[in-house]
């Protein structure tokens, strides 16, 4: 089992369970035997301009409070990080250097493509190909992005979030293998950890032509470092996740010895 899950919705993303507190979470992590737990509230840097309407309320000094919280709760032991899911929308990072001040780590999706003409161009929506060469596009670019210091990770790497398994199918078979490893490559060169996502990943189990999984044998062949993320919004999702875990490392092609990646404090709380 990998006992980390650095990928967690609270309250205070606007997705999240109305209901998801950070002592619950705690409560449930202890029950199932994690022992790092990394919240990762969505938010844009206010600094950065562009960002949706969506995003508007969801600054990232809102999540200051999170320290504040975690001083009046037991944490039964577990190690707590206090991170954020920020944003890369159509090539626009919306991080930065004073988006640290706010978090221990940021991890950053290319992904959010049901974010339809922020994230995905309007050229893109509903093309699979120009889709795929999209996702290829931003993700070889965020590894080599300027600003890559400010992040640790990719979460829901080269998914289109959004999209049934039979579109990624046809996303998929427009991306060659050649492409996957010039993607992990990238991912390897700059040092940026990959996630295996739960949510995305519980998706596609049973699948007898699990086209995703082949980005991660690319990543794995190209020697990435690799966390784990439920992507829960909920308690009820995280003890869920967590339920299928093995199931999902095994299809993927992980195991607990691809985890040993360590998250760097940004903040001293």
């Amino acid at each position: 089992m990998v006992k980390q899950d650095l990928h967690v919705h609270t309250h205070l993303s606007d997705c999240g369970d109305r209901t998801a507190f950070i002592a619950d979470y705690i409560k449930a992590a202890k029950g199932l035997g994690i022992e790092r737990i990394g919240f990762s509230d969505h938010a844009w840097d206010m600094n950065i301009e562009g960002c949706s309407d969506w995003y508007k309320p969801q600054g990232y000094r809102r999540l200051a409070t999170r320290y504040e919280e975690i001083k009046k709760i037991d944490t039964l032991g577990i190690d707590i990080l206090l991170g954020a899911e920020g944003e890369y929308a159509s090539f626009l990072l919306g991080i930065s250097d004073m988006a640290a001040e706010f978090t221990d780590y940021i991890l950053v999706p290319h992904s959010h493509t049901h974010m339809k003409g922020f994230v995905l161009p309007a050229d893109c929506i509903g093309d699979p190909k120009k889709h795929g060469d999209y996702l290829v596009k931003s993700f070889i670019s965020l590894c080599k992005h300027e600003k890559r210091n400010l992040f640790w990770g990719i979460v829901h790497p080269m998914y289109p979030i959004g999209e049934d398994y039979e579109y990624v199918k046809q996303l998929y078979s427009h991306i060659s293998d050649a492409t996957l490893e010039e993607c992990a490559l990238a991912a390897k060169e700059a040092d940026m950890a990959i996630e295996a996502n739960i949510s995305v990943l519980g998706k596609v189990l049973g699948k007898d032509d699990n086209c995703y999984i082949r980005f991660y044998n690319a990543c794995k062949a190209a020697g990435c470092k690799f966390f784990m993320g439920s992507d829960a919004h909920s308690i009820a999702a995280f003890n869920k996740c967590h339920g299928m875990q093995k199931e999902v490392l095994a299809v993927c092609g992980l195991n607990e010895g691809d985890f040993t990646a360590v998250i760097p404090r940004k903040h001293n709380g």
